[in-house]
C-alpha cells in the first residue's frame, strides 16, 4: 500500500511540474550531453559526409542523376538531424528576424546561449539581454524582461515563437510566429 501512495504521489507531482518549471540544474545536464554526444558524433558525421559528397560526384560522374539526387537528400537529412543533437552554440550568431506581425527583430546570441536584442524595426535601444534554455527538448530564449522565445533551427532557417511570458507557455500557441535568417559579418 504504502508503495501504491508514492507511486501515485510521484504522478501528481509529475504532473504539476511543466516545462517552463524543469531546475537549471536539468538544464545545465541537458546541454552538457548534448555537447558530449556532439562531440562523439561530429567527427563520424563528418566522415560520412565527405563519403556521401564523394559518391555524389561519382554518380553525377556516371551520369546516374537519379543516385546523384539520392545522396543529396541524405546529405541535407543528415546536416538538418545535426542540428537536433548540439546545444545553444548552434544558434551563435547575429539574427535577423521577422515576425508575423511585421516586427523585425535583431538577436545577437554567443557559443554559450547568452542573448542580446538590442534593435527593433532598425532602431536601437539599450540592450535586453536573455538566455538559452533546453525545456524538455525545446530551445527558448527567456528574457530578463519576462518574454520567452521558442527556437527551432532547421539548416539555415531560424522559427521562432514569441510568448508574453512564462505562464502563457503552457497554450503553446505563441503571440507572434518569427522566421530568422543569419546576418553576414559586416552588416
Amino acid at each position: 500500500m504504502k508503495h501504491l501512495a508514492l507511486i501515485v504521489l510521484l504522478f501528481l507531482f509529475q504532473r504539476s511540474l511543466s516545462a517552463d518549471e524543469d531546475p537549471q540544474e536539468l538544464s545545465d545536464v541537458r546541454q552538457a550531453y548534448g555537447k558530449n554526444v556532439e562531440s562523439v558524433v561530429h567527427p563520424i558525421r563528418e566522415k560520412y559526409l565527405a563519403k556521401l559528397e564523394a559518391l555524389k560526384r561519382l554518380l553525377g560522374a556516371k551520369g546516374d542523376l537519379r543516385g546523384a539526387v539520392a545522396v543529396e537528400k541524405e546529405i541535407e537529412n543528415i546536416k538538418a538531424s545535426a542540428s537536433d543533437v548540439i546545444g545553444p552554440e548552434k544558434f551563435s550568431g547575429t539574427w535577423k528576424i521577422h515576425y508575423n506581425n511585421g516586427v523585425v527583430r535583431r538577436y545577437a546570441i554567443n557559443e554559450n546561449g547568452g542573448v542580446i536584442f538590442d534593435e527593433e524595426d532598425g532602431r536601437s535601444f539599450p540592450p535586453r539581454k536573455g538566455k538559452i534554455m533546453l525545456r524538455q527538448s525545446k530551445y527558448y530564449i527567456e528574457f530578463q524582461s519576462g518574454e520567452v522565445e521558442m527556437l527551432d533551427l532547421k539548416g539555415d532557417v531560424l522559427s521562432t515563437g514569441l510568448f508574453n511570458g512564462k505562464d502563457t507557455l503552457a497554450s503553446g500557441i505563441p503571440q507572434f510566429k518569427g522566421i530568422g535568417a543569419k546576418e553576414r559579418r559586416g552588416k
